[in-house]
């Protein structure tokens, strides 16, 4: 018995199987191969690609987590009056941005 890896045991079964594709794509008629794509073109699950699709590699589809973007914020830690962050918090989802603008005018009126 020869053993293999399983690298090689699923290469040899890829090419298996693109060569069972390809054999059934030779024998289709032509009237099979226009009933099959007519079904699929009608599938309301899997529309065509559209002409200006644009297509990616493996590697830019698996680019995971935020874009980078120019100018990135630093995480600080500060101390404030309790009335303060309450105040800020108040102002509801995104107090944070609203204080980071609030401090960015401020820094522009005085500089």
């Amino acid at each position: 018995m020869v053993k293999i890896s399983d690298e090689e045991w699923l290469r040899a079964k890829r090419e298996d199987a693109r060569a069972r594709a390809a054999k059934l794509a030779d024998e289709m008629t032509d009237e099979e191969n226009a009933a099959l794509t007519a079904a699929a073109v009608a599938d309301p699950d899997n529309p065509p690609l559209p002409d200006d699709a644009k297509l990616v590699t493996y590697q830019e589809a698996r680019r995971r987590g935020r874009p980078r973007v120019p100018k990135p914020k630093h995480l600080i830690s500060m101390r404030l009056d309790d009335d303060v962050v309450t105040g800020l918090r108040a102002l509801g989802d995104g107090w944070q941005t609203r204080a980071n603008a609030i401090l960015k005018e401020w820094l522009e009126k005085a500089g």
